[in-house]
């Protein structure tokens, strides 16, 4: 019977220093990242050069928060600058950060550039799936269209980031 409590003691003391270290983990002052590395996919379904579908993955070069980028040029589908910028998630929000991305695309003349928001917390997602199509890099997408009807769409992906 001893050895039960002294095991149930050591479980008690553990619980009560990994909840303390998480509460201070969670009161610790938020880090907006420097600079944020995107991977970034265009799918054209149908090319002002070609009249032809283009599809094309590019990954960005590091770019820092709220600087527009130098053009990226995503395959032959699209090219353009990039800018991001970083806040801290709303109350209630579910994520720590919201990271706002705009790529300027050349593709997109009649309307706003493509724009989404990255829910994110500091760190690549844990997969919660067995799908293999499911990614562990925090995302978003967007879709715009050409004249009404030509689809283009934009995935980004952050893949890698420096804190300041």
């Amino acid at each position: 019977m001893a050895r039960k409590s002294s095991f149930l003691s050591r479980c008690v003391v553990v619980h009560v220093l990994c909840s303390t270290l998480q509460a201070a983990c969670l009161r610790s002052p938020l880090t907006i990242p420097a600079s944020i590395r995107f991977l970034l996919t265009v799918n054209v379904t149908q090319s002002i050069d070609t009249g032809k579908p283009c599809m094309a993955t590019v990954l960005t070069p590091m770019l820092k928060s709220e600087k527009l980028s130098q053009p990226v040029h995503v395959g032959p589908c699209d090219h353009g600058p990039l800018i991001f910028n970083v806040t801290q998630g709303g109350q209630g929000s579910f994520s720590q950060m919201q990271v706002a991305v705009t790529f300027f695309s050349t593709v997109i003349e009649d309307a706003e550039p493509p724009s989404c928001q990255i829910p994110w917390n500091g760190s690549y997602l844990n997969p919660t799936t067995d799908t293999a199509n499911d990614s562990p890099l925090p995302a978003c997408w967007v879709q715009d269209s050409r004249e009404g009807w030509h689809l283009t769409y934009y995935w980004i992906r952050l893949l890698d980031w420096e804190f300041p």
